[in-house]
C-alpha cells in the first residue's frame, strides 16, 4: 500500500510538472518513450486481467483454459500468474520513477556530479567488501560462497555482481572530465586522484568476478563511452591508468583464463533451455505468457536434461522478455530504450559531454549482458541502471535548475 502511495504521489507530480512552463520544452523530448513505456506497462496490465468470453479461447492463456474446462472458472487470462504479473508492473513502474527522479535531481545544478560520486564511492566500497572477503575467507553478508575464490561482494551471484561494478565502474568516468564537460565540481587532484582509486578497485573486483558475459560488457561499455566523448588523456595519466590495467588483468588472468576455458557448448544447459524458451515463444509470439511469470509458465516446457535445475530467469534478458510480453511489447521496450540511448549520444558526440555518455554506455552493457544471462534483472542493477540513464538524460537538458 505504501508502494502505491509513493508511485500515485509521484504520478501526481509527474502531471504537475507538465503544467510548469520551466520544464515543458524539455519534458517533450520524452513524451515519444514515455509513450512507449507506458503502453507496456498498460499492455502488461491487460495480460493480468480477466478477458472477455470471445478472447478467452484465442489469446487466453492454456493453463486458464484448462482450469476453465475441469473446474469451470470463467476468469480466462492472458498471464499465466496475474500476481506476479501485478507484481512486475509495480517494480516496472517503480524503476520509471528511479528514472525520471533521477532526471529531475540531475537537472539541478551540481547534483548530477554529487550523484555520480556516491555511486562511485558506493561501488567502490561493494568492490573493497567482495575483495576483503576473499582474502579472509569468509562472506559475513551472503554466507558460504558459492563460488570460492572468488569476488562477488555482497551479492550471490558473480554475474549480477559484475554487472553492478559495471555501472560502478562507469560513474567514475566523469569525475576525470573538466568542469563543462561533466557539470559544475572543480576537478582537482584530490578528486582525480579519489576516482582513479576508486575506479581501480572497481575493475579489480569486476575482473575477479570471473564473469565472463561481465568483463565483456564493461568493454563494450567503456568503448562506446570513449568512441562518444574522445577524452584527451594526458601522458601521466595514460601511464598511470596502463600500469593500473596490466596490474588488474595480471591478477585477474587466473580466474578469468578458467572461466574461458570452461566454454564447451554441450556442458552448457542454457543452450537447451534457450532452445525449449524459443518454443515457448513460438507457441505464443504476440502476446505472451504474461510478465513476470517465466518461473511459472516456463514449467511446461522443460525437457528431462534440463529438469535437475530450477530455471527462476532464462539466463537471457532479452529472450526472457520475448517470452513474458511478447514479440509486439517487447519492441516497445526496446524502441524506448533505443530513443533514449540515441538521443544521449548525439548530445554526447556534439557536445563532448561525459555524463551525457553513460546512458549509452549503460545500454551496451545491458544488451551484451543481458543477451547471455539474467544479471540486470537484479533489483539493485536495474536501479542503478535506471539511475544512470535519467542522469544522462539530464545533461542532455543542460542544468536548467538551481539548487534548491
Amino acid at each position: 500500500i505504501l508502494s502505491l502511495l509513493v508511485l500515485t504521489a509521484l504520478s501526481v507530480k509527474v502531471f504537475a510538472d507538465k503544467r510548469r512552463a520551466i520544464h515543458r520544452a524539455q519534458d517533450s523530448r520524452l513524451q515519444f518513450p514515455a509513450l512507449l513505456f507506458g503502453a507496456v506497462l498498460c499492455w502488461a496490465a491487460i495480460q493480468a486481467l480477466p478477458l472477455p468470453a470471445p478472447l478467452a479461447e484465442s489469446i487466453g492463456h492454456p493453463a486458464w483454459n484448462e482450469l476453465k474446462d475441469q473446474i469451470g472458472h470463467s476468469d480466462v487470462r492472458i498471464s499465466a500468474e496475474p500476481g506476479a504479473t501485478w507484481r512486475a508492473i509495480g517494480w516496472l513502474a517503480a524503476c520509471c520513477a528511479i528514472f525520471w527522479l533521477a532526471l529531475r535531481a540531475g537537472t539541478r545544478a551540481g547534483v548530477a556530479d554529487r550523484m555520480l560520486l556516491i555511486i562511485a564511492a558506493g561501488s567502490g566500497r561493494i568492490a573493497a567488501y567482495g575483495i576483503l572477503a576473499v582474502v579472509l575467507g569468509t562472506n559475513p553478508v551472503t554466507g558460504p560462497p558459492a563460488y570460492p575464490g572468488v569476488v562477488t561482494g555482497t551479492f550471490v551471484n558473480r554475474n549480477a555482481f559484475a554487472f553492478f561494478m559495471t555501472l560502478g565502474a562507469l560513474a567514475c568516468l566523469p569525475c576525470f572530465s573538466a568542469p563543462h564537460q561533466s557539470g559544475h565540481l572543480p576537478r582537482g587532484p584530490g578528486r582525480t586522484t579519489a576516482a582513479g582509486a576508486l575506479l581501480a578497485i572497481t575493475c579489480a573486483a569486476l575482473f575477479l568476478s570471473g564473469s565472463r558475459a561481465g568483463v565483456a560488457a564493461f568493454l563494450a561499455a567503456l568503448s562506446v563511452y570513449l568512441l562518444l566523448t574522445r577524452p584527451h588523456i594526458s601522458s601521466g595519466l595514460f601511464r598511470v591508468s596502463a600500469a593500473g590495467a596490466a596490474a588488474v588483468v595480471i591478477l585477474s588472468a587466473p580466474v578469468l583464463i578458467e572461466r574461458l576455458a570452461d566454454l564447451d557448448p554441450s556442458t552448457n544447459q542454457r543452450v537447451d533451455v534457450y532452445g525449449l524458451i524459443l518454443s515457448g515463444i513460438e507457441a505464443r509470439p504476440l502476446v505472451g505468457h504474461g510478465l513476470g511469470t517465466f518461473h511459472d509458465s516456463f514449467r511446461p516446457y522443460l525437457a528431462a536434461s534440463v529438469s535437475g535445475a530450477e530455471w527462476d530467469y532464462a539466463h537471457s534478458t532479452l529472450l526472457e522478455l520475448i517470452f513474458e510480453l511478447g514479440i509486439p511489447g517487447t519492441l516497445l521496450v526496446i524502441l524506448g530504450l533505443a530513443v533514449i540511448g540515441w538521443r544521449c549520444a548525439a548530445f554526447a558526440v556534439h557536445s563532448r559531454h561525459k555524463v551525457a555518455a553513460l546512458g549509452p554506455s549503460a545500454l551496451a552493457a545491458a544488451a551484451l549482458h543481458g543477451s547471455v544471462d539474467f544479471a540486470p534483472q537484479m533489483p539493485a542493477n536495474t536501479a542503478l541502471f535506471a539511475m544512470l540513464l535519467g542522469l544522462s538524460c539530464a545533461a542532455t537538458m543542460g542544468n536548467a535548475r538551481k539548487p534548491d
